[in-house]
């Protein structure tokens, strides 16, 4: 006790002594400061005293609170991990949930239903997922939100037909989580605010089938681990054989990109047709092409088949963006070239009707293997009919490594991408009316009393 007061002592003597005076204290007379310095008031000496035991104690606070800042800092480095773990501990192993349409996808979650990575389950879905920006969109959302925009982009892309109501997704799980039943009444609420009738069916199942659906072994009943490390895109997973996987993707990818621009591919040719025969007969006429005599003074009837040939000209211009101007008679043999290698040389006794019907024949039946024969060619075709295909003479040539290939099937998804949306956005713009909430149940009731389960339908439709 008796070294507290030694302390208390000293210090009050040296904060008496380290005391500023204020300006009016040290510019009063002499008499009274010496007054005020030798006959100090009860209330100074206690104030004085109060600074003293302040500044002690404050100095000893400071010393003790940097020790307990320290304490802090040491116990946060030790907890913050610790939160970490816990954090990481509570998403647990991912789950999967397979989501067909067709297309298929494979979401993985976390256990709260978050999702944590999206794999393609066909080449439909690839369609979809090509474009990372998709991918970012789809990660990280509840798997309610993430499988409506998938469900989304698959109406944009016209995987539905909206005229009918024999439309189904169905959602496929190991365990029915409380998130799978969220997904489904999401997706119902979206088909409603839609107009478009579509079932959506839950199917609870074993470990093994959902593998088989997903396309991977389980290891160890962990689907989700063992799904986890797939590729994105179902394209770009199986690529020890390149010329395989070319064919198989690229090439099937380009033969279905050449069958839906058959309409470009019927429609140029016409009008290349066109061209040829009224430029041949301006030749019968005037012993020379069109180009020659474009800008002459001509008679009635060669006027009117310039005229003609003109409109003929700027409609085959506007088909391609302007890229596929005909501006010359060597220009014009060029283009009906690729034409003339499949189905035959224009001359003036050529019937266009017979010659449009043969392209549309030859297209009806020419599968995959035929089409790898003549890809060339057929690649030929699109460059004189559409200005989004130019290029895709790279994809008629396996590449030599993975990079190439995966390169070139992003390419040709990209276009089917741009081709499907291009399609169906007419139909997916229109305005439908809203799906009231008993309309649905009567539709989902129809459905059990047609078929007595939603499984009979599902197995009815997707035949």
């Amino acid at each position: 006790m008796s070294s507290w007061k030694k302390l208390l002592k000293e210090e009050t003597e040296r904060s008496v002594k380290n005391l500023k005076l204020s300006d009016e204290v040290r510019n009063a007379p002499v008499s009274v400061r010496e007054k005020q310095e030798t006959i100090p008031t009860k209330t100074g000496i206690l104030t004085r005293i109060a600074a003293g035991v302040s500044s002690f104690f404050g100095k000893l606070f400071q010393k003790r609170a940097v020790a307990a800042a320290l304490a802090c800092a040491v116990c946060l480095c030790v907890a913050v991990p610790s939160v970490f773990a816990i954090i990481n501990a509570s998403k647990g192993e991912p789950c999967a949930v397979v989501l067909e349409i067709n297309p298929g996808v494979l979401f993985l979650t976390d256990k709260k239903g978050n999702v944590t990575g999206v794999k393609s389950l066909n080449s439909d879905a690839d369609v979809i997922l090509a474009d990372k920006n998709v991918i970012d969109e789809l990660e990280g959302k509840p798997l309610a939100k993430s499988a409506e925009i998938f469900i989304d982009y698959a109406l944009r892309l016209g995987f539905f037909d909206y005229e009918s109501d024999e439309n189904a997704i169905k959602f496929t799980a190991e365990k029915d989580l409380p998130f799978i039943e969220e997904s489904v009444t999401a997706a119902e609420n979206y088909f409603c605010e839609k107009g478009v009738y579509s079932a959506v069916i839950k199917d609870i199942t074993s470990s093994e089938t959902l593998s088989e659906k997903a396309g991977v072994t389980a290891a160890g009943n962990k689907l989700g681990s063992s799904a986890s490390n797939l590729s994105v895109l179902y394209g770009a997973r199986d690529v020890s054989d390149l010329k395989k996987a070319y064919d198989d993707n690229v090439v099937v990818g380009l033969y279905d990109l050449v069958k839906n621009k058959l309409p470009n591919i019927v429609e140029a040719a016409k009008l290349l047709v066109c061209m040829q025969i009224k430029n041949l007969e301006i030749k019968a006429l005037t012993f020379k092409d069109y180009w020659s005599i474009k800008d002459e003074d001509s008679g009635l009837i060669v006027s009117a088949l310039k005229k003609d040939m003109e409109e003929l000209i700027a409609e085959y211009s506007a088909r391609t963006g302007g890229k596929n101007e005909i501006v010359s008679s060597t220009g014009l043999s060029n283009a009906i070239y690729a034409y003339s290698e499949l189905f035959g040389k224009v001359t003036e006794d050529t019937v266009i009707e017979d010659y449009i019907t043969n392209i549309k024949e030859y297209f009806s039946s020419l599968t995959t293997g035929d089409f790898r024969n003549v890809d060339k060619m057929i690649v030929a075709l699109l460059e004189r009919t559409d200005v989004d295909t130019m290029g895709f003479e790279s994809l008629t040539r396996v590449p030599e490594t993975i990079k190439e290939y995966e390169k070139d099937l992003r390419k040709i998804l990209s276009e089917l991408y741009v081709l499907r949306e291009k399609a169906g956005r007419e139909n997916y713009s229109a305005s439908r009316e809203q799906i009231s909430a008993e309309s649905y149940a009567e539709y989902k009731n129809r459905i059990l009393a047609d078929y007595g389960s939603f499984d009979n339908y599902w197995a009815s439709i997707k035949k």
